[in-house]
């Protein structure tokens, strides 16, 4: 370090400080985000919890009970001292007794409850493909347009009129969903504008790229994808 120039020293013990501050905080947000896991709370229910907090704080009972009501109503049904308002009709009317209603009202909490588990797992599990999904595609569509940069020294001009060919055979065949898939759309849309420039060009005459895309956005309208990996992960989400 004694080798490196003031500044440079004196930036490196400003970004260890301050590295230093804000490891306490880090570490109190992964304590809280493991907690929120092993709760199984999502965080719709977080922010549910918080309000229910800041109503009692404030002191707004009237706001504090109509959010907690639906609540302590399951709890009620779960102890069996309330029931739900066809069961509790089916014991005013003398169809069943209490003990049964009890039956059924927990047998429908219980089945209630399996279902939401089951969704969640469902959610998860979906979300997790979609991850693993984007994830290998962006690699393998990455690795292949490397390899063609090699080859084809205008790829990166080609680019712009490449990510269009793609965008319009996702809308028209639907995205792929393997890595296989991706990088073969990309070859195909790579073919088809080579010979569309080909053609426009004619023998003897050089082709001249110069895409207007930078990147940026201008005018609110979204910046076109700079590679035919960026085409398809907007596409995919």
């Amino acid at each position: 370090m004694q080798r490196w120039q003031p500044d440079t020293r004196r930036r490196i013990r400003a970004l260890a400080t301050r590295v230093k501050e804000l490891a306490p905080k880090a570490d109190a947000y992964t304590k809280i985000d493991s907690y929120l896991k092993e709760a199984r709370l999502e965080a719709e229910e977080v922010l549910q919890l918080f309000e229910v907090g800041r109503l009692l704080k404030a002191g707004d009972y009237e706001g504090f009970i109509k959010m907690v009501s639906p609540h302590l109503e399951r709890v009620n049904q779960a102890r069996g001292t309330s029931f739900p308002a066809d069961i509790q009709e089916r014991v005013d009317n003398g169809f069943i007794d209490e003990g049964s209603a009890r039956e059924l009202t927990r047998a429908r909490l219980m089945q209630e409850q399996v279902t939401h588990a089951t969704e969640r797992q469902t959610q998860a599990q979906q979300q997790q493909h979609r991850t693993a999904l984007s994830e290998g595609v962006s690699a393998a569509v990455t690795a292949w347009e490397q390899h063609i940069k090699q080859r084809d020294p205008a790829y990166t001009a080609k680019v712009p009129l490449i990510n269009d060919r793609v965008r319009v055979m996702m809308a028209t065949e639907g995205i792929p969903m393997t890595q296989q898939g991706a990088v073969e759309m990309t070859r195909r849309a790579y073919a088809h504008v080579t010979a569309q420039l080909s053609q426009m060009r004619g023998p003897g005459r050089p082709t001249s790229l110069n895409p207007s895309a930078t990147g940026s956005n201008v005018n609110g309208v979204m910046p076109r994808p700079r590679s035919a990996r960026e085409a398809m992960l907007a596409v995919m989400g």
